[in-house]
């Protein structure tokens, strides 16, 4: 068998003389640092840390003697512009089964958009990553430090009762190489083992503190070292770290784990790590900076800072030894596939490739660039390979071009990739490190920096740990404010890193290691991609909604080709797109006939401007979307026959299905219907939009306004089942899942207005009643619902609930670098991938327990749990453009001042108090609180 594959995992760290952050980064930790810290290295990327410039990214994993940063351009894509083509006579169907619906035969319309309508799924175009730096510190031997756990045997029969006597001979054992997972079927058992030796200098390099990581496993495994069981796991959605100190000998170790898959399928990890107590090792991303920093103390040590230059371009990777130490580096790129490397110069490689998956259109062609620039020493060739010699320090600068074109997708670019990233590296060259990251953290800062929150005092011990072991003591139980204050600050740090002029954030935002990414880390936009910007202008982040717009309006012709073939007017969307601006209603019934997602993105324009008062952009951008949207959503709609009401459809409720009883007694299944509560509430809201903006515009006699304002008293609103709770469907159906993830129907409630608890209150409290059900059968156990939960409770203005989801989405849906978690279903085996969409709704509705504006009026301190009784927040924006800061102790407001860029009139509540002010531009306004 071949020996383990033992690597060096030691790390870089923070230069004490570069110019803006002069102190030492690793100092002891203090309240409010807003840094996600470690003890140890990355051993995936599930510990990597993020940095992005809103098109750039990287994962640093902050690894010394094999350092891997991977990388990241968010054009890359594979496939290319495919119209789907409507199939013959869509709108005549679409009527058909319209009047199924009608005629209580859902389940037959259903059967026949299925087989007229939905179209195939346009094929693999995922998303793809850039490539991969490693820099080997070749002052280090290697197989010091860490080491992977690859390859596995896999017992051929059933699981062995003596795993000693199993581990000590061959027969019947197989090599397989877990690149991914291992598959089980449902009750099926696997034993698989694996043997590692360590010398007495590795064995004494690893230190105390001893732990033996594992990925998810499922459903539950048995792991036995050395003949004795040290854990039994049952989770497929948590990395698992288990102490072995004092169980790992010198010489062979054998680590055998039982699998079993109970009434579902199974698989086992593919990654199992071995790691120890590094003495004087640190790594943290400031988040202040957007810095990622590594550091090995002492006089073998090293440094390491890692950002990304939104007003330059590229990466920058800044390498320096510890007093009077040299750097001796081997630096190359790679790319699992679609790519070649060669050397540019003496002082620089480039990749260049094609993004290719399994769809036989080819995709974007990109280059890579890295340019060195050592301090002393001098640089080399050796093959593809880079070395650096005896340099006192060393400056590494990625700069990538493709030829995306975001104007058109269709139409590629057809510059000079290579001499573009040359020019963009020349051009940082000049600059030299220290003003390059000043100029960096002065653009990130000028952002991040708008709005801070505190939550409560956090003990300085606790503050101290690891944001693992943080993260494990809040699931335990803990209370740790300050962690949930870095959790609401990282989400704006990703947006801030994946939103900048360029495409928007897609299912991963911009951080991606797959060749073939879960759900092609497309753009869901039947709630994901619209998650990603509802914190933009609450959290003063208003720049980073750019790149969403420019996106939608680049969807709008091929809106309008789909809307046609519907026969409607207007512009539909369908429940996901990509960067080629895919418009069409493909898949399956119960997730892909569901052409409103248009209506719910185009809202995010007239939001832009309540909270900005951009006037310009109001008639210039947005009012073109609202009018589009509103033609389709009054075409979408007809008459009921029965009730007289006007109803959208026939369409789904986003993923969901129902059961019935038809006409002959028999129990039927379905997800279509008409006047699903969510379209309806989508085309409430882009009506009253509508009649907003002509307001503002002088457009209310405009022929379309007209027709809206009479049909909004037509339409069927939100209606109360038998049970109390809010109705998905237009009937009191049964639910096929009572858990189910998605709960469109409360989109009233949030992100929209239509309902509240001051003008709404019984409807207000069926949604209530809604959200409690599904809770109460296991709903929101993905990040990202869990994120919309948050928001609901905060608007029911309750408080305590809204925490509890909050708990729980930190706790259980996290990685140990925050990151959200998503199961992967049918992804290949993968049970649990990343998604931003929780981590960027948690940011939302924490703000949204803070401070609320959306009827009409300031609300202070709407949904405060006990729990952070003391605090204060500043610089969260209000609708009308105000921007809010506020202090309380004991639960109560003790001072809340409030600027009115804009100036108009400011209506402020805070419990049952109310105040009104006609306000100048630039007039700040204290709030009698006390009074």
């Amino acid at each position: 068998m071949k020996k383990l594959i033992i690597g060096l995992v030691y790390c870089f760290f923070y230069e004490s003389s570069s110019g803006l952050a002069s102190q030492d980064i690793f100092e002891s930790s203090t309240r409010h640092n807003l840094k996600l810290e470690f003890k140890r290295p990355a051993s995936g990327w599930h510990e990597a840390l993020p940095v992005g410039n809103g098109r750039l990214g990287a994962m640093v994993y902050g690894r010394v003697g094999l350092e891997h940063i991977q990388l990241n351009d968010d054009t890359i894509w594979a496939g290319s512009k495919n119209i789907l083509e409507p199939k013959p006579n869509t709108a005549g169907v679409i009527a058909e089964a319209r009047q199924l619906c009608f005629d209580g035969n859902p389940h037959q319309a259903q059967t026949l958009l299925q087989k007229k309508v939905m179209q195939s799924h346009p094929g693999k175009r995922s998303y793809q990553p850039l490539g991969d730096l490693f820099i080997r510190n070749l002052n280090i031997p290697a197989g010091q430090l860490d080491l992977l756990a690859l390859p596995w045997l896999r017992h051929e029969g059933n699981a062995l009762d003596d795993v000693n006597r199993a581990a000590a001979g061959r027969a019947g054992w197989k090599e397989i190489s877990l690149k991914t997972h291992y598959a089980l079927g449902e009750n099926k058992t696997a034993t698989f083992l694996s043997y590692f030796e360590l010398s007495a200098a590795e064995l004494k390099a690893l230190g105390n503190d001893l732990f033996l990581r594992m990925g998810p496993v499922a459903t539950q495994a048995k792991v036995y070292l050395n003949g004795k069981r040290i854990a039994n796991l049952n989770s497929s959605t948590e990395f698992n770290e288990l102490d072995v100190d004092g169980k790992v000998k010198e010489g062979k170790n054998t680590l055998v784990v039982v699998v079993t898959a109970g009434g579902r399928r199974g698989a086992m990890a593919r990654m199992a790590v071995l790691s120890g107590h590094i003495p004087g090792f640190q790594r943290n991303l400031d988040l202040r900076t957007g810095i990622a920093s590594s550091r090995l103390a002492g006089s073998a040590g090293y440094t390491q800072q890692v950002l990304a230059s939104y007003p330059d371009q590229v990466i920058a990777v800044r390498l320096t030894a510890n007093k009077g130490g040299k750097l001796n580096l081997e630096l190359g790129l790679s790319r699992k596939s679609g790519a070649a490397v060669s050397v540019g110069s003496n002082d620089s490689l480039v990749i260049e490739g094609q993004a290719i998956d399994s769809n036989p259109k080819k995709g974007v062609r990109f280059a890579g660039q890295l340019k060195v620039l050592p301090e002393g020493g001098k640089v080399s060739t050796s093959g593809d390979k880079l070395l650096v010699r005896n340099a006192k320090a060393v400056t590494l600068l990625i700069a990538s071009s493709t030829d995306y074109n975001h104007r058109n997708s269709a139409q590629a670019l057809l510059h000079d990739r290579v001499a573009v990233c040359g020019k963009t590296l020349d051009a940082a060259a000049q600059l030299g490190w220290k003003a390059l990251k000043e100029r960096a953290v002065t653009e990130h800062g000028r952002l991040f920096n708008r709005v801070n929150i505190d939550l409560g005092e956090t003990a300085p011990s606790i503050v101290a740990l690891s944001t693992p072991e943080r993260l494990y003591r809040l699931k335990a139980g803990g209370n740790d404010p300050d962690l949930i204050e870095l959790y609401f600050q990282y989400g704006r740090y990703l947006l801030i890193g994946s939103s900048r002029d360029s495409l928007p954030c897609n299912l991963q935002g911009l951080w991606n290691d797959f060749m073939h990414a879960p759900w092609d880390a497309d753009y869901h936009v039947n709630i994901n991609t619209q998650m990603y910007y509802w914190s933009a202008e609450l959290t003063n982040l208003s720049e980073c909604h750019e790149p969403f717009f420019t996106f939608m309006e680049a969807l709008l012709p091929g809106g309008e080709r789909l809307a046609q073939s519907m026969g409607c007017e207007g512009f539909a969307l369908g429940h996901t797109t990509d960067s080629w601006h895919q418009v069409g209603l493909f898949g399956h019934c119960q997730y892909g006939m569901w052409p409103t997602a248009g209506i719910w993105c185009v809202s995010h324009f007239m939001e832009h401007y309540r909270f900005t008062g951009d006037q310009v952009f109001l008639e210039q951008r947005a009012w073109p979307m609202l009018v589009a949207a509103a033609r389709f959503g009054l075409s979408w709609m007809v008459e009921h026959p029965q009730t007289g009401k006007l109803v959208a459809g026939p369409s789904s409720s986003p993923e969901n299905s129902y059961s019935f009883i038809d006409e002959e007694g028999r129990k039927q299944r379905s997800s279509i219907s008409m006047g699903t509560a969510m379209d309806q509430e989508l085309i409430w809201q882009n009506f009253t939009d509508v009649l907003e903006a002509s307001r503002v515009l002088g457009k209310e006699d405009d022929p379309l306004v007209r027709r809206i304002r009479k049909a909004l008293p037509r339409m069927l609103g939100p209606t109360i089942g038998p049970d109390g709770r809010l109705l998905e469907w237009s009937e009191p159906y049964e639910e096929n899942e009572a858990g189910h993830r998605h709960i469109s129907h409360l989109y009233a409630v949030y992100p929209s207005h239509q309902l509240s608890l001051i003008q709404t209150p019984e409807k207000a409290e069926a949604a209530r009643k809604s959200l409690a059900y599904r809770l109460k059968h296991d709903g929101g156990y993905t990040g990202w619902s869990q994120g919309w939960n948050i928001n609901f409770y905060a608007r029911l203005q309750d408080g305590e609930s809204a925490y509890a989801r909050i708990y729980d989405l930190i706790g259980n849906n996290s990685w140990p670098n925050l990151f959200d978690t998503h199961p992967g279903w049918g992804m290949g085996g993968l049970k649990t991938i990343f998604q931003m969409d929780g981590n960027m709704g948690g940011t939302a509705g924490i703000a949204e327990m803070i401070l609320q504006s959306h009827a009409g009026e300031i609300l202070l301190l709407p949904a405060l749990p006990k729990v952070w009784s003391d605090g204060s927040a500043k610089g969260l924006r209000a609708r009308g453009g105000f921007e809010v800061d506020q202090e309380w102790k004991k639960g109560k407001i003790i001072r809340a001042e409030i600027l009115s860029t804009l100036g108009g009139s400011l209506k402020v509540r805070y419990k049952k108090k109310m105040w009104h002010f006609q306000t100048k531009p630039g007039q700040r306004v204290s709030i009698p609180v006390h009074n």
